[in-house]
């Protein structure tokens, strides 16, 4: 009874972290998307999300390996995303970072792209991996 508990705690906690990445992408385009309506007066704001969502996979990678729940395929499809994510600028701390025209250019199109792959804002999504991995695959 015991393992069968700890092994559902696990469970949860892999779909928790699937979920808040889902989550964070979903944050992301409607960063950009605002960012774009507003003419990008504040780049920093997309490049913050843009860092937490790797910091996310990041843990979920590293908590994943050390409770041995993650498949060699699962471990291999979040590491596309965070290198995915590692072709956008980078988060510099700098405050009032201004992005070049290529840059918000490549963003909007990640912003257009989310959606189409399933996360975006009014579309549903859920924490299990099968969902997430088709979605990876269609953004990809």
């Amino acid at each position: 009874m015991i393992l069968i508990t700890k092994n559902n705690r696990i469970d949860d906690a892999i779909s928790s972290h699937t979920f808040q990445v889902q989550t964070d992408l979903v944050e992301l385009e409607s960063a950009i998307n605002y960012q774009m309506d507003q003419s990008w007066q504040d780049d920093n704001v997309v490049l913050e999300k843009m860092e937490d969502i790797k910091e996310e996979l990041n843990s979920f990678m590293k908590i994943g390996q050390t409770l041995g729940r993650l498949t060699k395929e699962q471990e291999r499809e979040l590491s596309i995303l965070y290198n995915y994510l590692s072709t956008y600028p980078d988060y510099t701390g700098v405050p009032n970072t201004v992005l070049s025209s290529a840059d918000r250019k490549k963003l909007e199109v990640l912003a257009s792209n989310l959606p189409k792959a399933g996360w975006g804002m009014n579309i549903s999504y859920s924490g299990d991996w099968d969902s997430f991995s088709e979605k990876l695959n269609k953004l990809l």
